[in-house]
């Protein structure tokens, strides 16, 4: 498991200094499929059958396309395998082409002359593709030059990030952020904009679909940098640290982004305008301390956390003045109410339980819902005050709230359970999927509005993946195993189908459209697959 949670924090990269060496960007045979692999459709009354299975070496990744077993209505795309390597955690969302032909990906890889980390660009139908970037094992072992896939720009092209003291081109020597752009077929990466960091920390890079450019976080400084002309924009300086706790959080579109800011004269969450570079306060703390803020998915609206003052204070200046319940980082996610604003500011709705707090609030796909748990934290023994965990809380309801402020009790939650994880809402905001977690296990569960809970699947385990990916024609997609084994499970309403039977350690990346995107690595570390699904 700590491979997994390695993986997802590459976004934080340390910039150190040192070189790079692009791999050569030879083709193999001349990519650029007429379409990207369809799959088998279903024959009335006849169950999904496999494609046709063809086999490629393509510079060091074997590339496989069609063939498996259909299980569950889960067809084999494709797949794409590293010997003696690793390959990292990349968000689904970044790695498809907008015209759905390619996928980029990246990993670490032994070779003959020592360790190197790699970034590649393949066609879906197998047909080619080629290695855009390479750092050496000196780069790698000491951290000194990261490579970052961040995705696609609207024309089609790869954007990835050369992070470090340039080895080559116009920066040779330099230390910073080269971003870099290539078609996916043909040409070397051109450097499309470039952000001197002499020293300190780059903390995400993140690129910005809807304008085609580039959100940094680096150092005290928050820049955009587009992607058509290399212009660069410091959108906010002298940010605070908190101790590496201040990340903003983009919004869905990359228009904007929001944060905590905990100083004398600015306390509350704050939106800044990614174009403007104007920020705005939201929601200032007085008389509720107000935090988490997260996006709906459409970014239309947020929901935040809001905790009143103390009973007898009259003013709050400090995080202990007020009703929180400390977490690891923090307040944990848990209040007496939860807020929903649009982005612009407005307030629309306050969710509370009377004699209850809120806790652990999800939104739901369509982003006109979200689901949250109601309950009462437990008295901590004399002298053992401690921050949130498992077993803090007295869960008693699980609730859906729409955009108007409207509730719904959906279950009500076994005294037994030690934690409640609402997963998944239905379109309709009266269905909603929940980890059940009690000492020994975790069981996952969909309550329906008026109906009794049902218990979808009963495993030892949930693993790091336990939040669903989304938008694959229905339902969502969670990654579950016992015996040290794991599998992917596709659910939908009261079943929990197993689409995958090839054991190994899983980490799902996400759905993009009908597809699923996943890792499979062998527990020998001998191969790492990404794999990708067709669930029509």
């Amino acid at each position: 498991m700590a491979v997994k949670k390695a993986y997802k924090h590459l976004a934080a990269c340390l910039l150190l200094g040192a070189a790079l060496v692009i791999g050569a960007a030879g083709c193999g045979p001349k990519a650029g499929p007429g379409q990207a692999p369809q799959a088998q459709q279903e024959q009335e009354g006849q169950p999904p059958q496999p494609l046709p299975e063809k086999t490629a070496e393509i510079h060091g990744i074997k590339v496989t396309t069609g063939g498996g077993t259909v299980r569950g209505g889960a067809i084999h795309l494709a797949s794409f395998a590293m010997e003696r390597g690793a390959l990292d955690y990349t968000p689904a969302a970044v790695m498809f082409s907008p015209d759905g032909r390619w996928i980029a990906f990246q990993g670490r890889q032994e070779q003959p002359d020592g360790r190197t980390a790699g970034l590649w660009v393949m066609a879906l139908d197998g047909s080619g593709g080629r290695l855009l970037a390479r750092t050496g094992e000196n780069e790698l072992t000491g951290g000194t030059l990261v490579l970052q896939l961040l995705g696609w720009t609207r024309d089609n092209q790869v954007v990835f990030a050369r992070q470090g003291t340039q080895p080559d081109g116009a920066h040779q020597g330099q230390r910073g952020i080269s971003l870099r752009a290539a078609a996916p077929d043909q040409g070397e990466a051109r450097e499309a904009a470039w952000l001197p960091v002499p020293e300190g920390m780059v903390r995400q890079v993140q690129l910005l679909p809807g304008i085609d450019g580039v959100f940094v976080q680096a150092s005290r400084a928050l820049w955009r940098l587009d992607l058509a002309d290399g212009k660069k924009t410091l959108l906010k300086d002298n940010i605070p640290s908190y101790d590496g706790l201040f990340y903003p959080l983009l919004s869905p579109a990359g228009d904007s982004c929001v944060y905590e800011l905990w100083e004398p004269d600015q306390k509350g969450i704050f939106l800044l305008n990614l174009k403007s570079g104007r920020e705005k306060a939201l929601a200032l703390n007085g008389e509720n301390w107000n935090f988490l803020p997260r996006y709906s998915p459409d970014g239309s609206h947020l929901a935040y956390y809001a905790a009143p003052l103390k009973p007898g204070q009259k003013a709050g200046r400090y995080a202990n003045d007020y009703d929180l319940v400390p977490g690891e980082n923090g307040p944990a996610p848990v209040a007496a109410a939860v807020e929903i604003i649009t982005s612009g500011g407005q307030k629309v709705a306050r969710l509370t339980v009377p004699g209850a707090k809120v806790a652990n609030f999800r939104w739901g796909a369509d982003g006109n819902h979200l689901a949250f748990a109601a309950g009462k934290i437990k008295s901590s023994p004399a002298g053992q005050d401690g921050p949130w965990g498992e077993a803090a809380m007295e869960w008693q309801f699980l609730w859906v709230a729409d955009l108007q402020g409207k509730m719904t009790k959906v279950a009500d939650l076994p005294p037994d359970a030690a934690y409640i994880t609402p997963l998944n809402v239905s379109p309709d905001g009266r269905q909603v999927h929940y980890l059940v977690s009690r000492q020994d296990k975790r069981s996952l569960w969909v309550a329906r509005e008026g109906e009794k809970p049902v218990e979808v699947a009963s495993v030892v385990n949930f693993w790091d993946d336990l939040f669903p990916a989304s938008g694959c024609a229905d339902g969502f997609f969670l990654t579950g195993g016992a015996g040290g084994e794991e599998e992917i499970f596709w659910v939908q309403g009261d079943r929990a189908t197993q689409i995958t039977a090839e054991g190994g350690q899983k980490m799902v990346l996400g759905a993009n459209g009908k597809r699923l995107v996943y890792i499979r690595d062998d527990r020998s570390g001998e191969e790492s697959r990404l794999v990708v699904l067709s669930c029509e």
